[in-house]
C-alpha cells in the first residue's frame, strides 16, 4: 500500500513502481464496475504519467497511449480472472463505495465475501475477507 493506506491515486506515478505494479493498482480500482461499463480509455495519464511531458509528437504520444491502454487493459483482464489473487497480494481489507461519484459500481456482483462496517446516504464502507 502507499504510505496512507491507498491503493491507488494518479499521483502514484512519482512513486518508485513499475509501470505493471500501477497499473494493477489501477485495476483495482476498476473491479466493482461492469466490464461493458468501464471508461478508463478516456482517463489520462493511466499509468505512464510523467512520460507524456518528454513527448514531442502527436504520432509518439499515440504510440505511448496506445502502449498505456494495451498494458491496462492486459492487467485489468487478468485481474476480472484473478480478483481474490489481487486483493490478497495488495492486503485489500476495506472497500469504500462511494455511492454519489460511483453509481455504476456492482460490488455485490463479484464473488468477495463483504461485511457493511458502516453507511450514508452517500457512500459504504465494506470489509472484505479473502477465503
Amino acid at each position: 500500500n502507499t504510505k496512507h493506506d491507498v491503493l491507488y491515486t494518479p499521483y502514484l506515478q512519482h512513486e518508485l513502481r513499475s509501470h505493471i505494479e500501477i497499473a494493477e493498482r489501477f485495476c483495482m480500482t476498476q473491479f466493482a464496475i461492469p466490464i461493458e461499463n468501464r471508461t478508463y480509455k478516456d482517463r489520462k495519464p493511466l499509468v505512464y504519467g510523467a512520460a507524456y511531458d518528454g513527448i514531442s509528437s502527436s504520432s509518439e504520444e499515440e504510440r505511448v497511449r496506445a502502449q498505456e491502454i494495451a498494458l491496462v487493459d492486459s492487467v485489468c483482464e487478468e485481474m476480472d480472472e484473478s480478483l481474490f489473487e489481487f486483493i490478497d497480494s495488495y492486503d485489500v481489507q476495506y472497500v469504500l463505495h462511494d455511492k454519489k461519484r460511483y453509481p455504476e459500481w456492482d460490488i455485490l456482483s463479484t464473488d468477495l465475501n463483504l461485511n457493511i462496517i458502516d453507511r450514508s446516504d452517500e457512500w459504504i464502507l465494506y470489509e472484505v475477507y479473502v477465503p
